[in-house]
């Protein structure tokens, strides 16, 4: 899959699109390189109603994040929000992949916002 990288908006914060095509539940890689992820912004219609991050360090193998409990980082939307995240939830990694709870009915596109941590 091809990365899809940020694009800067401010001097503080960074932006990068990410699509969920229709029929699946993944996005392609986004490249973060280091920067945290701070916010979602989700489009005006979901299938899904949740999110889960895989998180990549060398942007080929991705994995669930989980918090120290192993539960899995998951957030519960609803469509035409932007989510909060911890920084430090993405700290530190190279890529990320968006994943839907449920098949998407049509493209979703999300927009990440990243700052430096």
């Amino acid at each position: 899959m091809a990365l899809t990288t940020a694009q800067t908006c401010n001097s503080r914060l960074v932006a990068a699109s990410a699509t969920i095509a229709s029929g699946q539940t993944t996005s392609a890689a986004i490249e973060v390189n280091g920067l945290a992820v701070v916010g979602i912004i989700l489009p005006a219609a979901m299938t899904g109603t949740s999110l889960t991050l895989q998180a990549s360090v060398d942007g080929t193998n991705f994995y669930t994040i989980a918090d120290s409990n192993n539960t899995n980082v998951t957030v519960t939307y609803g469509a035409s929000k932007m989510i909060y995240l911890n920084p430090q939830i993405t700290a530190g990694v190279e890529s990320i992949k968006l994943v839907s709870g449920s098949s998407e009915g049509a493209d979703r596109a999300f927009t990440l916002i990243m700052r430096p941590v």
